[in-house]
């Protein structure tokens, strides 16, 4: 199998056993939009890593930086979300950095946290790596090094976190027929519009069913 294509099942697997630990230890279940607390949590209890979030002004010369996640080797982490940017944003980038600290492996690790950034402006994101089915493929194109990978695997984990999968289809009817828009849901789940509108594209809607469904018959 892809080693890109082990690794995405691996993100829902990951994001699967995030959810049901956060059930059986959270009270308030279901709790909507989902509470960035709640998940810092979970992930500490899952790793045994004691995880620190700040808002700092400056973060790095490149714009589009939203979010660093420093590591250190006495099971203790930092994320560091730029404050200049809207609350949804530093929720999902918090949530983001989170999914790392999940799933990282040892070939997943970088210290030029921007340099992979550029290089992922430059090979997109998971839309480019999947088929007209949603299916992962090489096809023509090289698979991303193991640092775009990672990027793209804490993504995935934070949509599935942030924005749950059960709740897309009946979303997706109700921008159908007109009775929800990207911006409402955007603004109910307190997540950017651009990561609704992604969830609900065909092509990482597709994917995250086949991935879901699978799961379900492991």
């Amino acid at each position: 199998m892809l080693l890109y294509t082990r690794k995405l099942l691996s993100a829902f697997e990951k994001a699967k056993a995030i959810k049901e630990h956060k059930k059986l230890y959270i009270h308030v279940q279901d709790r909507i939009p989902v509470s960035v607390e709640d998940v810092l949590w979970v992930i500490e209890d899952m790793t045994g890593i004691s995880i620190k979030k700040y808002e700092v002004t400056t973060i790095s010369e490149i714009a589009y930086v939203r979010g660093i996640l420093e590591r250190n080797q006495n099971k203790t982490a930092r994320i560091l979300i730029r404050s200049n940017q809207s609350d949804d944003w530093k929720r999902y980038t918090c949530v983001k950095e989170l999914s790392h600290i999940a799933v990282d492996e040892v070939e997943d690790l970088s210290v030029f946290g921007e340099e992979t950034i550029a290089k992922m402006i430059d090979a997109k994101t998971i839309e480019r790596f999947s088929d007209e089915n949603g299916n992962a493929t090489d096809k023509g194109i090289k698979v991303p090094d193991n640092e775009i990978q990672s990027e793209e695997i804490a993504e995935i984990i934070a949509i599935e976190i942030m924005y749950p999968h059960e709740f897309r289809e009946n979303d997706l009817a109700q921008l159908k027929v007109g009775k929800a828009t990207i911006a409402s849901l955007a603004l109910y789940y307190k997540l950017p519009g651009i990561i609704i509108q992604r969830a609900l594209g065909i092509h990482y809607r597709d994917l995250a069913n086949k991935m879901w469904e699978k799961l379900k018959s492991n």
